[in-house]
């Protein structure tokens, strides 16, 4: 066989070695990617997720939970049947912490610049007891993207697997602080 024989033969065979090397990688890729997916967005999972962070009762109208759990850090949510009010919990690894002080700007902060709440502002902190620890509960009030007004509270309380955040947020006009207050008691 001639040089450019065996040159020819082993760039395919090269390219081939190189099709075959990138297929493996792709379908390991979209494997890995898919069973990730399927963990954010199984309810049984997200159960699981949250009950990692705390003990707690849904109120009821809140469904379809998802969940993250990623680098140490742990999140659920619960979204209403409305598809307006929303449950969060995250959890931070062991050791790192919120720094509860800051807590209230970075909110807004963070919810002046977010596509979904604008003006968000603090109206009210005061204390709550959250998991059996006296912890201070932030009530916030802005607008959604549609312009109805928005009410939230968050806490920081002590999860089981270390600092924990929760969140609930609900528009103004179907705003329940009996069914808040409820919520907030059930979680240990």
């Amino acid at each position: 066989m001639s040089t450019a024989g065996k040159i020819i033969i082993a760039l395919i065979a090269g390219s081939l070695l190189i099709c075959l090397a990138v297929g493996v990688i792709g379908v390991l890729f979209f494997r890995s990617t898919n069973s990730v997916v399927n963990r954010i967005m199984d309810p049984v999972a997200a159960v699981s997720v949250g009950s990692e962070i705390a003990e707690f009762e849904v109120p009821e109208g809140f469904d379809d939970p998802f969940s993250a759990h990623l680098a140490g850090y742990r999140m659920v949510a619960y979204t209403g049947t409305d598809g307006y009010s929303h449950i969060y919990f995250f959890q931070m690894p062991p050791g790192e912490t919120i720094d509860v002080s800051n807590m209230e700007s970075e909110f807004q902060r963070t919810f002046s610049t977010s596509d979904s709440f604008t003006d968000m502002q603090v109206v009210d902190t005061g204390p709550v007891t959250i998991a059996e620890q006296d912890v201070t509960l932030v009530t916030s009030e802005g607008t959604n993207h549609d312009g109805d007004p928005y009410r939230e509270v968050t806490a920081v309380f002590q999860g089981k697997g270390g600092q924990a955040l929760v969140v609930f947020s609900r528009p103004t006009a179907s705003w329940d602080q009996a069914e808040v207050d409820a919520f907030l008691a059930s979680i240990r």
